[in-house]
């Protein structure tokens, strides 16, 4: 009877081990995404996004293969994780949350899966074919500290108006 108890504790316990209980400082959270076609065309927002704003821009976004990165100031490192969407938060005003010192580097370096240092430009663009399709948390070290944006990894079969449509 006992292993039988402790069978079924296991199976509820494998069960419930996804994450669940989300918080505005998840490293691997994405609440909301800016489309953009161009560095210079407007960004449409879908969800909520949970990004340091106005030190970044990614375009396209969502990328197939590569994806720019620009900033006002020279960028030193960058951290691509792979990410979780919820559409949670969408009350959360994230520039009241989030500061350049949100992230430590060891943080966000424990958890990346492409990494670039000592890039010294202002723009980058980034070969991103290997990474699976699906959400990303772009993180970027200039001298005014780490900023980072959302970004969507498009496949082959990609649906733009399906993927906005699942964000309403």
């Amino acid at each position: 009877m006992l292993k039988k108890v402790v069978v079924v504790v296991f199976i509820l316990c494998a069960a419930g081990c996804e994450k669940n209980n989300w918080q505005t400082m998840d490293l691997d959270l994405v609440t909301g995404i800016y489309l953009r076609q161009t560095p210079h065309s407007p960004a449409i927002k879908l969800g909520n996004p949970n990004v340091f704003e106005g030190a970044l821009i990614l375009s396209p976004n969502p990328p197939f293969d590569f994806i720019g990165v620009m900033s006002d100031a020279a960028i030193s490192d960058i951290w691509i994780i792979p990410a979780e969407a919820k559409k949670i938060l969408s009350k959360t005003d994230f520039s009241d949350v989030y500061n350049t010192n949100t992230y430590s580097e060891s943080q966000i370096a424990s958890h990346s899966v492409l990494t670039l240092s000592d890039q010294g430009r202002e723009s980058i663009t980034l070969n991103i074919q290997d990474l699976e399709e699906g959400y990303y948390r772009i993180f970027v070290k200039t001298q005014g500290g780490i900023y980072w944006d959302n970004f969507y990894k498009a496949g082959p079969d990609f649906d733009l108006e399906g993927f906005i449509e699942s964000w309403h």
